[in-house]
C-alpha cells in the first residue's frame, strides 16, 4: 500500500500528545531509534517489563506495604544487582522461574 509516513506521523502526534505538528517539517525522519542500532533497546524496555510485572505479582499477592515482601525484594534483587544472573535474582524472590503471564495479563493478552 502506498503510505505517506509524514501524514501519518503527524495524525498519530495528535491522537497521542497534545501537540500539533509543523507543516512542511519531517520529525519522522530524524527519529532513527528503530533502525539505527538502538532497536535492541526498545526490545530490552519490553523484556524488563516483562519481569517487572512477575515480580509485582508477589506484592500483589502479600500486599504492596508489606515490609516483609519489601525487604526480600531489596535482599533477594537489589542487593545482589549483576552479580547473579537475572533469572536467579527472580527465581530466589518468586521462588519460582520467572512467568510471562502477568505480562500477558496486562496488555490484554490471555495466556
Amino acid at each position: 500500500p502506498n503510505i505517506n509516513v509524514n501524514s501519518t506521523w503527524f495524525d498519530l502526534q495528535k491522537k497521542m500528545t497534545p501537540f500539533s505538528g509543523i507543516p512542511g517539517t519531517y520529525p519522522e525522519a530524524g527519529f532513527d531509534h528503530l533502525m539505527g542500532g538502538y532497536d535492541a533497546g526498545y526490545y530490552g524496555y519490553l523484556w524488563s517489563r516483562v519481569y517487572a510485572q512477575d515480580i509485582f505479582t508477589r506484592f500483589q499477592r502479600e500486599g504492596l506495604l508489606n515490609p516483609t515482601v519489601g525487604m526480600a525484594y531489596r535482599k533477594d534483587i537489589l542487593e545482589p544487582g549483576a552479580s547473579v544472573e537475572p533469572d536467579v535474582l527472580v527465581q530466589n524472590f518468586l521462588g519460582r522461574p520467572m512467568n510471562p503471564d502477568a505480562f500477558y495479563q496486562d496488555i490484554g493478552i490471555s495466556p
